[in-house]
């Protein structure tokens, strides 16, 4: 090529812009949020269990003992003595009274000591609120960082009953208390809770930012992919995959790839069959011409060009060109190009790259690739499997000519034989004739003028040595025919049966359901490889009709049917494709339908062959077989093939 940057180059596209827009900005507040959320869920759990060991350190420790029981012991006798039992006559209101008024006198005092105590609430009668008293700022001024963790509000109560005697009625004294200060074990628990948090929050961050490079970000990226491919149609690859999951949407995308280069090549090399007069030469220029918008689209290139060999100069001679964006490139094979090898060059500090791929047809060059790759997502490997499907349909091509060719042939020496066997009759009747001459000659029957009797017999000689030439020149072709003679053998029809039908579905890229309903003891005398090339053709052919079908759906339905009938065996190959059509598309009728069988005869147009198939199955079933087929289309859609031949015949004898 001339220069890869006289290429157009167009900025390339973040690949993962899509997904940004649509998607990437909520999928990572939704990451963030769960991760946020989570510490909130196991900060606010841990802070409960604190609180639970807190409060056991302080019942179960000098805690309790040394700051809270010596302020409970001098409330609870300062109110003895205060507060005696109830007097003579003293109802539960004035008993009420006398126990309240004592604490609305010394509240201050206990609730302002050195000590954790920071409320007092008295229940009289009927559970009623009768004296609440609190310290709020002393609370607040011991529920601190140093013995609190997340939440500042511990408190817990000492409760107090004094009973009415015969009154059935009892007071109750709530004392609160808070966590204490300065004590070494509640401390050293709250630095050994926040421990907890850190190690947990930094092990929940440093997860997050591994699953984020390891499957949110790659997740991100083959959704943007999809995306991508479900909006434009391309499928594009993922450069430098850094884990597992984006190599194997790699992969995917590569036999994707492949997948849609290898069914647009089919889909072209089956157009050009109905060209059956075509050589395989300019059926292979057909097919490069047409290649490089095919090979664009399917691997999302910039632009493709391809050139073949010119056979005067040497050089080589442009013949298709596709690009996604204009101008169209002008490209030129560089001067060190190695045939044999496929080549490749960057443009710039980009991830653009130019890539030459050489194409061979039988040891011959058949053209040059080129490809620019302005995303960088083509890989050797890729050019390699571009290679070789084009290098597989162009033997196509040229298969598809000699094989051709090869059904001509096959259809001359049946021709031929059928021709020289009644040929023979007519010459063996020509001698006869003679023979019964020559007798009446010699016998004296005849009398010829002795001046003309010469000139008679010289002509009898000439026209019995022609007829002999004649006989000469049809056993050369009845011979050609008895080399072609087939070698039978007794077999189980089912099992070939269901060969050709497990081939043909490893053979084929539709999606076809392949229904085999085959009855057993179906053995007959056949010839079993011609056998399985009718049945293959009927397969292909039934397959072809379903690709043509125009309802939408993807796929369709082949039933291959094998039974036994008396002596006779039964073959039928149903599909649920548009019917027998002629090449305009409309459904032949039953008088019509025979016309199918006859040579160069084709209901496909576009995308046939010369109709030759159909007439080599209809040889193998009548000729080889001694049977019948018989072709119709189906009332509820479709087409059906029925074949039916006896089991045994004198005619196929097993050597």
């Amino acid at each position: 090529m001339n220069r890869p940057d006289a290429w157009p180059i167009n900025k390339p596209t973040d690949e993962y812009s899509g997904y940004r827009r649509s998607r990437g900005y909520w999928h990572r507040v939704f990451s963030v949020t769960s991760l946020v959320l989570l510490d909130v869920v196991f900060l606010v759990m841990l802070d409960r269990i604190f609180v639970n060991s807190k409060d056991e350190i302080i019942r179960s420790s000098g805690i309790y003992v040394e700051r809270m029981q010596p302020h409970f012991k001098l409330i609870n006798e300062e109110s003895n003595r205060a507060v005696s039992d109830p007097r003579p006559n003293e109802t539960v209101e004035q008993y009420e009274e006398r126990f309240t008024e004592f604490f609305r006198k010394n509240a201050d005092r206990y609730l302002t000591q050195n000590s954790p105590l920071y409320r007092i609430t008295i229940f009289g009668s009927e559970k009623r609120v009768i004296f609440d008293k609190s310290n709020l700022s002393k609370f607040r001024q011991w529920n601190n960082w140093r013995n609190c963790f997340l939440s500042r509000n511990f408190s817990r109560a000492q409760i107090r009953t004094i009973p009415f005697p015969n009154r059935g009625f009892e007071l109750v004294v709530w004392m609160y208390y808070t966590s204490p200060v300065g004590w070494p074990e509640i401390e050293h628990l709250v630095l050994r809770f926040w421990g907890y948090a850190l190690v947990f929050v930094i092990t929940t961050l440093v997860f997050y930012l591994w699953l984020n490079r390891r499957l949110i970000v790659p997740l991100g990226r083959v959704a943007g992919h999809l995306e991508q491919l479900a909006t434009e149609g391309t499928v594009q690859i993922i450069r430098q995959p850094r884990v597992d999951i984006e190599a194997a949407y790699n992969r995917l995308a590569e036999t994707q790839r492949e997948v849609r280069l290898e069914m647009e090549l089919d889909r072209l090399v089956e157009s050009y069959q109905q060209y059956d007069e075509v050589p395989a030469d300019e059926m292979s220029h057909r097919l490069l011409r047409d290649i490089p918008q095919a090979i664009g689209e399917s691997f999302a290139l910039t632009a493709v060009s391809v050139k073949i060999p010119e056979p005067d100069t040497g050089g080589w001679e442009p013949m298709g060109t596709w690009t996604r964006t204009a101008p169209v490139p002008t490209i030129q094979e560089p001067p060190d190009f190695q045939p044999e090898e496929i080549s490749q060059r960057s443009i710039g500090d980009t991830n653009s790259a130019c890539w030459v791929i050489p194409l061979r047809l039988e040891e011959q060059r058949a053209g040059l690739i080129f490809l620019l790759d302005e995303e960088g997502s083509l890989q050797a490997a890729g050019a390699q499997r571009i290679r070789r499907l084009v290098e597989n349909s162009l033997l196509r091509c040229a298969g598809f000519s000699r094989r051709l060719a090869e059904e001509r042939n096959r259809f001359s020496v049946n021709l031929a034989t059928s021709m020289g066997h009644d040929l023979t009759n007519i010459i063996a009747g020509g001698k006869w004739d003679l023979n019964t001459i020559h007798r009446a000659l010699n016998s004296g029957a005849v009398r010829l003028d002795p001046a003309r009797a010469d000139v008679l017999l010289q002509a009898f000689e000439g026209l019995k040595n022609n007829l002999q030439f004649l006989q000469e020149m049809v056993d050369i072709y009845r011979a050609l025919g008895a080399a072609r003679a087939p070698c039978y053998e007794r077999g189980d029809v089912g099992r070939y049966l269901h060969e050709v039908c497990e081939l043909f579905i490893r053979s084929t890229s539709q999606r076809l359901e392949v229904i085999q309903d085959i009855s057993s003891n179906c053995e007959a005398v056949i010839e079993p490889r011609l056998l399985k090339m009718a049945v293959f053709n009927l397969l292909a052919n039934a397959a072809h009709a379903i690709q043509r079908r125009e309802d939408g759906l993807v796929g369709g339905r082949i039933e291959v049917q094998l039974r036994r009938e008396g002596d006779h065996i039964v073959f039928i190959v149903r599909d649920d494709g548009p019917g027998i059509r002629d090449h305009t598309g409309r459904l032949l009728d039953e008088k019509e339908i025979g016309r199918i069988f006859r040579a160069g005869y084709s209901t496909k147009g576009s995308g046939s062959g010369g109709g030759l198939g159909l007439v080599w199955v209809k040889s193998i079933v009548e000729e080889f077989h001694q049977g019948t087929i018989r072709a119709a289309n189906r009332p509820e859609g479709g087409a059906e093939i029925t074949i039916r031949f006896p089991r045994e015949s004198e005619v196929r004898r097993i050597v």
